[in-house]
């Protein structure tokens, strides 16, 4: 967990610095940083989910508290 850290705290300003000088646009490693959250999201998303569906028939389980 620590070694995602150590390389976000890397990568995040060197992508961003690079980003900014190839484009001469402050703002686009902004909008990078924000395609990867969203892309990151939809990917938990769908890891979340997939297999949760009850199959035809079946009863659904009611939560425990």
């Amino acid at each position: 967990m620590n070694m995602f850290g150590l390389a976000g705290g890397f990568l995040g300003p060197t992508v961003m610095g690079s980003l900014e000088s190839s484009t001469g646009n402050k703002l686009a490693g902004l909008w990078f940083i924000i395609v990867a959250v969203c892309v990151g999201a939809v990917l938990v998303w769908f890891a979340k989910y997939k297999g949760t569906e009850q199959p035809a028939g079946q009863p659904q389980k009611e939560p425990s508290i």
